[in-house]
């Protein structure tokens, strides 16, 4: 139950920063996105495990490598390619 609320609490940071690469690399430019999505990500989730103990960290620890999975699934909800 930990996990899914952490994960809660994460989905719309990274929808932000989904949306602000949408903003800044615009069409054709998806691994470029997610690369960015991705690394903005993990700096804010490091500044959070330097100052956390326990289960937060050992959390994004497990976590972390999931990261581009879920930014795969939302940008396909978020960002359809058929959009017509």
């Amino acid at each position: 139950m930990e996990t899914f609320k952490l994960i809660i609490q994460l989905l719309p940071f990274v929808v932000k920063l989904m949306e602000a690469a949408e903003q800044v690399f615009g069409d054709g430019t998806g691994e470029q996105k997610k690369q960015a999505v991705m690394a903005g990500t993990e700096a804010v989730m490091s500044g959070i495990v330097g100052t956390s103990t326990g289960g937060q960290k050992n959390w994004w620890q497990k976590f972390s490598g999931n990261v581009g999975g879920m930014i795969d699934n939302l940008a396909s909800i978020l960002f359809p390619k058929d959009k017509g």
